[in-house]
């Protein structure tokens, strides 16, 4: 499980057990896309988010397939 943090200046942090990295998030018209530095090697990934429950999202990447599920910080 990993934990990520969007913050309002556009960077992003992600953490997980042992490890995590940082950078920065832009949105799209239809898309949240992400850039960190070590993660994809730098490159930038996109997905589509849809709120799927009262408190729970479901990204998929732009090929269509599942990338997870979420559930915002309280």
């Amino acid at each position: 499980m990993s934990t990520v943090h969007f913050h309002a200046d556009h960077t992003v942090e992600v953490g997980w057990q042992g490890g995590g990295d940082s950078g920065t998030w832009r949105t799209t018209d239809d898309a949240v896309c992400t850039i960190y530095k070590e993660i994809r090697g730098g490159k930038e990934g996109c997905a589509r988010v849809y709120r799927t429950g009262p408190d729970e999202y479901t990204a998929f990447r732009m090929d269509g397939s599942l990338r997870g599920t979420f559930k915002p910080a309280k």
